[in-house]
């Protein structure tokens, strides 16, 4: 009654709706969302017939903004609706962007994505020089936040970095820019970036006015409790639990449940299972008994105390699944596990399998790639899981269909992302999923094998490493002991060895110490030594120059480049999917694209930009790209060439990609540690700054490409992303049709990287096919006695059998220069004889 009579009162006395509001804000804080919302909801009811309507649309804005966390969606899509018809009536351009955003909000409530998305799109085309910076900053944090949900980490970073930028720049605090640190926070973690995570989260505690608002604080006590427990904090995370549950209760008791949730599963982790479960228990209904959810993380609080309880709360939950396979697939994995731990192995494979055929299910819901990929490679870990169930399960019985079945598992979990890529290729029956992939069963790999050919393919599994060994005439199985965290660590140990020209001693021995961990059973299998081989590394093995390390060869040590060839691919599946790929004939041109040689090394501003140098990007002088790219053209006849101010987006849009079997690019390259779309190069746009087009927007287009030559840093070096590497700013070009694809992995140096291009392009017009061109090149290099950190970075990944018969020697003009000379002696020989006559 005292809600009504504010109401009553405040339009009877005719107050303005400015006083209204802000008596209804003051109502809020102090009795709760539902009564702010009365009083609006009376005022706006009497005085209806006096109000303006700049006025309405204020009252209807407010009173969605008040419901929101309460009230059905059928309301809030009727006050979103009202404030939008009078936005539009009304033509003023801020009006429009509150509205649009209330309706997106609504929408994203509501589960619709993409009609959340068009509306935040339609707010931002409303946005003008002299619209608010705050309303700027809403519209990008809500595109961003959408983006973030739909896997698009490459714009929902850019956007929710823009509206920082905005917020910062007017020197704004308070929840406004809160949200955006909390969400930005948000999106770090869910990238695997906790320490930036943690930074934002960090920036806001710091601001001494979020106590005065309870539920901000808890709010971001809960986040951090949570990235606490990812970085096994679990004192810290419970002790952050319990200081935010104790706001929840008080203030907001209906959404007590998320940091329970969180505050058990912390428990858990500590080894305090019962009191988990107690606590989790106190939000069961007593008449329902715990629903699916609940008995979901019963049973994952149980798996390491007691499999057998967690096995019986994983059956329980099997009676009660839910309609959305998105949490069907997750209670098999976790039975799969149960069974493991109990040493039924045929029941944890089989629950394993049908795990994985329910991601299947739930993948090809999505028609976003950067969601796919994300949920791809947050999930991985539990596809190697699989496969390790399997393997296990393969030694206790070893039949046919179970090595079968372990092949294709191997395949997905690896090449899931490319295989996509080639849609008019037969689809498969397999054992995983009915509609099938084209992944070709093992006999058809070897059948595209030569007589000089090994394919090697490795599969980085928690606590060994699978490999497939194929050659023309079988394929082979078997595992190496070695745990994923040791041979990262030695990957890491390595590489910065190399890359800082370290102690040659200690690269000696990490050389052979990986050479006969990961090349040495392969030879001792095969009992002879092919000439060409064609590695598929995986995990943190796409970080290693395999070229590099030792092996011992006819009792003669030495690296593995002086005795074979080698180049890479995905998986043994994408080379057969490369080599069967039905393109038009590559065409004769070449296209050359280029950075200025001569520009300075003018400080990133942009905020695409900003992003990667968050990453440690430092923009460089590039003055070898001009020589480079000279070197290049001299061995073709017929190029197009995009260099200085002419490297720019729209120049690249009006081009036919698909005309070109050379791309080569000479530019700077952005590896982003944590998001594979985001990894781009670098160009100008039409004012001369930097801008990067990024590996998402590469996938899109259409090439036809023999070959592409990315002379750039880190083209080759994957993301990481949930537990594992993932794709490079390479594989995008793979995926976009070029058929082999030279990258590095790590840094170049401009100067020397020119001088290699001009030695493997005369190789290549020799007539040299690609692997043999790069494996002569690298022999120059180290002929020479060139430090290793120049040249070993680069790797071939794709079809390397190919060759350029459209490439010429070196065009020095000696054969047009006495062509030349030839008809001038010519004419004069044939004037002299006239005079003589």
């Amino acid at each position: 009654m005292l809600v009504v009579f504010y109401g009553v009162i405040s339009a009877r006395q005719g107050l303005s709706t400015t006083d209204v509001i802000d008596r209804a804000n003051e109502m809020g804080r102090v009795e709760g969302e539902r009564a702010a919302y009365r009083c609006l909801h009376d005022h706006f009811q009497i005085a209806n017939g006096s109000l303006s309507g700049t006025d309405r649309f204020k009252l209807e804005i407010q009173m969605w903004q008040w419901a929101q966390n309460w009230a059905d969606i059928t309301t809030l899509e009727r006050h979103a609706k009202q404030a939008l018809s009078l936005a539009q009536v009304s033509g003023i351009s801020n009006q429009n962007i509150e509205a649009l955003l209330v309706s997106g909000d609504t929408a994203y409530l509501k589960g619709d994505y993409p009609q959340a998305l068009d509306y935040f799109q339609q707010a931002w085309h409303w946005v003008g020089p002299t619209t608010d910076y705050g309303l700027k900053a809403d519209v990008l944090k809500n595109m961003g936040i959408l983006e973030r949900d739909l896997g698009d980490h490459t714009a929902s970073l850019e956007h929710l970095m823009g509206a920082l930028t905005l917020v910062d720049q007017y020197n704004q605090t308070g929840q406004r820019l809160w949200s955006i640190r909390l969400n930005l926070g948000m999106l770090y973690a869910q990238l695997g970036d906790r320490l930036q995570a943690a930074n934002q989260y960090e920036a806001i505690a710091r601001d001494p006015n979020l106590e005065n608002i309870p539920m901000d604080w808890a709010a971001l006590r809960v986040r951090q409790a949570f990235l606490d427990l990812q970085t096994g904090a679990i004192t810290r995370a419970i002790e952050r639990f319990e200081s935010a549950i104790a706001v929840y209760r008080q203030y907001k008791p209906s959404e007590l449940g998320w940091p329970l949730d969180g505050l058990c599963e912390a428990l858990a982790a500590q080894g305090d299972v019962e009191q988990a479960i107690t606590l989790r228990w106190s939000l069961v209904d007593s008449e329902s008994g715990p629903d699916y959810g609940a008995l979901l993380r019963f049973g994952n609080f149980y798996l390491k105390q007691d499999p057998a309880q967690a096995l019986n709360f994983f059956l329980t939950a099997e009676t009660k699944l839910p309609t959305l396979p998105s949490q069907v697939w997750r209670l098999y994995f976790g039975m799969a596990r149960a069974y493991r731990a109990l040493g039924d192995f045929e029941r944890a494979a089989q629950s394993a399998l049908k795990a994985i055929q329910l991601f299947e299910d739930y993948w090809d819901d999505f028609s976003s790639v950067g969601f796919r990929e994300s949920l791809l490679g947050q999930n991985r870990d539990l596809f190697v899981e699989a496969v390790e169930i399997w393997v296990e399960w393969f030694r206790l019985e070893p039949s046919d269909e179970n090595l079968n079945t372990l092949y294709f598992l191997c395949q997905r979990s690896k090449a899931r992302q490319f295989l996509e890529a080639f849609p008019d290729q037969e689809k498969r029956l397999d054992p995983i999923q009915s509609a099938g992939l084209p992944i070709p069963p093992p006999e058809e790999i070897c059948a595209n094998l030569g007589s000089e050919d090994l394919l090697v393919d490795y599969l980085v599994c928690p606590n060994q490493v699978v490999v497939w060994v194929f050659n023309q005439e079988r394929y082979q199985f078997f595992t190496l002991s070695i745990s994923a965290d040791a041979l990262r660590l030695q990957s890491q140990i390595f590489n910065r060895s190399l890359q800082s020209d370290g102690d040659s001693t200690t690269q000696n021995e990490l050389a052979s110490q990986m050479g006969h961990l990961l090349l040495q059973p392969v030879l001792e299998r095969l009992g002879y030594v092919p000439q060409r081989w064609l590695l598929a590394p995986d995990g943190v093995l796409k970080m290693v120059p395999f070229e590099l390390l030792e092996t011992v060869q006819s009792g003669v040590k030495g690296p593995l480049l002086r005795f074979v060839q080698v180049s890479l691919t995905p998986s043994a599946s994408v080379f057969v999917g490369l080599k069967n790929r039905r393109l038009a004939a590559a065409e004769s041109s070449v296209l050359l694209m280029g950075a200025p040689s001569d520009q300075d090394a003018r400080p990133i501003e942009s905020t695409p930009l900003q992003v990667y140098r968050n990453e440690g990007f430092v923009l460089e002088a590039l003055p070898g790209t001009q020589k480079e790219l000279d070197c290049v053209s001299n061995h073709f006849a017929h190029v197009t060439r995009l260099q200085g101010m002419d490297f720019n987006p729209d120049s690249i849009a009006k081009l036919s990609l698909a005309e070109y079997g050379v791309v080569h690019l000479a530019t700077h390259g952005l590896h982003s540690q944590w998001d594979p779309q985001r990894s781009a190069f670098l160009c100008r746009d039409n004012s001369g700054n930097w801008v990067p087009i990024c590996a998402e927007t590469i996938r899109q287009w259409r090439l036809n490409a023999d070959l592409v030559v990315l002379s750039s840093c880190q083209s080759a070096v994957p993301s990481w992303v949930g537990s594992h590497y993932d794709l490079a700013l390479l594989d995008a070009f793979l995926l976009a049709g070029g058929q082999a694809v030279l990258g590095s992995l790590w840094p170049v140096e401009d100067g020397f990287t020119a001088q290699f291009m001009e030695v493997f392009y005369t190789r290549l017009a020799r007539g040299e096919d690609f692997q043999t061109a790069l494996h002569q090149t690298k022999i120059w290099a180290q002929n020479k006695q060139i430090a290793p950190r120049y040249w070993a970075g680069f790797v071939l990944v794709g079809e390397p059998s190919r060759t350029l018969p459209y490439a010429v020697g070196r065009r020095t003009y000696f054969v047009e220069i006495l062509t030349f000379l030839g008809l001038v002696l010519l004419t004069y020989g044939v004037f002299r004889l006239r005079n003589q006559r």
